[in-house]
């Protein structure tokens, strides 16, 4: 059951469902939110540092060559929903940010 969390609920090895741009990641937390030294702008309430995440992506390769013979190649990125094979380890800005609660770590 999904249902919605702070950065203050979450924990190392949680598991949580985050929409970026036109698509949603399925991430798994590696280290547990800290407080940072920077303050909200308006409330003056301290901020989460980025937080050390894991998730499956794949990357495939796209050339398109224009009619003058010109090619360009890029790197497309499709994040994959699911919990196992993480292969992408980043750090994400959890800051005003909807969280969804896939599994919680019961250590």
């Amino acid at each position: 059951m999904l249902q919605e969390i702070e950065i203050k609920d979450l924990e190392a090895g949680d598991e949580i469902l985050l929409s970026c741009q036109t698509s949603f990641r399925y991430v798994r937390i590696l280290r547990t939110p800290q407080l940072g030294k920077k303050l909200h702008w308006k409330t003056q309430a301290p901020l989460y540092k980025s937080v050390k995440c894991s998730s499956r992506v794949i990357e495939t390769t796209q050339t398109h060559q224009w009619s003058n013979g010109h090619k360009r190649t890029r790197i497309c990125t499709k994040w994959v929903l699911t919990d196992k094979d993480h292969n992408k380890e980043f750090y994400q800005d959890l800051t005003e940010r909807q969280i969804l609660l896939i599994k919680k770590n019961n250590n």
